[in-house]
């Protein structure tokens, strides 16, 4: 059985989409026959959704150790579970912060958002809005796969359900789901807007699992926590709202209309983008959006949701797990490690 060792985080920093676009990648390759092992810093964040989710082959990378102290840990990782690949995912560092890292792996992967590749890498994939043209140059012998259509998605999206999606004309259900971690509190900001206006509005809130539930004292409002599976809450929603991390993006390959902030700067043009398209409503960076920027961006969704639905529901965005899958493995064969 062939074996991958994935390396990802989760903290107030970064966010959880390191870690859960991993997690979503490995689903595919356990269903694929390979075995799947997690490399993670011991951080709250991390250790909250590693029991959620009851994640196994977890090895804890202690969060104050250096780079050095971390490489060492994964080529160690990497001997003892005779990896046939590596890939990390771990935004938070330049690659060039890994140079020492070698090759513990003789298939080597990494997600990486700032175009600059360095180590000994087979696949680059970055799902930047922005991926440039002449980003990696130089570097003809590495695969990499860009833009926003790379994004790794979860496997419960249903497309068939999604292309067969049926809108109510009147949005009254409400969705917030403001990521893993909502450091900032958007969600309580936001309900404090929605329970002021007095309308037939039936709210769900989706809690990540590391965020610290503050917002509770809010009647008829549900709340969820540690779910694994939030498709049914999409296709739920006529409106929802959102960080600008992956779950907007989850939002809107599910094709609900969303209105997005911009919890930390590196999401920024991908919630203009978003906006760009018609698939969304910008509301702006978390410091800049009150309840006067919440309610006139809720009530310009609502005046035109019938247009969200049409740009929507001619979309085509499945992600790159699939693509993923197929190059790694077609490594696999050409180097024999079968």
């Amino acid at each position: 059985m062939p074996n991958i060792l994935f390396r990802a985080d989760a903290h107030k920093t970064v966010g959880t989409g390191d870690l859960m676009s991993l997690i979503y990648l490995s689903s595919l390759f356990r269903a694929r026959g390979w075995g799947c092992y997690f490399a993670v810093r011991d951080f709250e964040a991390s250790k909250r959704i590693v029991h959620n989710l009851a994640l196994e082959n977890v090895s804890w990378v202690p969060s104050g150790s250096s780079i050095a102290q971390e490489i060492y840990q994964v080529n160690r990782i990497c001997i003892d579970i005779s990896a046939d690949c590596f890939f990390m995912e771990v935004t938070g560092q330049p690659l060039s912060a890994y140079a020492a890292l070698g090759r513990p792996a003789p298939i080597m992967a990494c997600v990486n958002f700032d175009g600059v590749l360095s180590g000994d890498f087979d696949l680059v994939v970055n799902w930047c809005i922005d991926a440039a043209d002449e980003a990696y140059s130089g570097h003809s012998d590495v695969v990499v796969l860009k833009g926003f259509e790379n994004t790794v998605l979860p496997d419960y999206l249903d497309r068939r359900l999604i292309a067969n999606r049926t809108y109510s004309t009147v949005a009254r259900r409400i969705l917030i789901t403001m990521g893993g971690i909502d450091e900032f509190d958007l969600t309580g900001r936001i309900l404090e807007v929605i329970s002021r206006l007095r309308q037939n509005y039936q709210v769900r809130v989706i809690a990540g699992p590391g965020y610290k539930l503050r917002a509770t004292g809010f009647a008829g409002v549900m709340f969820k926590e540690n779910s694994c599976n939030l498709f049914t809450d999409y296709l739920w929603a006529d409106i929802a709202f959102s960080a600008g991390g992956l779950t907007s993006s989850e939002l809107i390959a599910s094709h609900t209309p969303a209105l997005l902030i911009a919890s930390y700067p590196h999401q920024v043009k991908r919630c203009q983008y978003y906006a760009k398209c018609g698939w969304a409503y910008y509301l702006g960076q978390q410091d800049k959006v009150d309840a006067d920027v919440i309610l006139a961006g809720l009530s310009k969704v609502i005046d035109g949701i019938s247009d969200y639905h049409l740009t929507l529901s001619n979309l085509n965005f499945w992600g790159s797990n699939e693509k993923i899958f197929e190059i790694i493995d077609s490594y696999r064969q050409s180097r024999k490690l079968v």
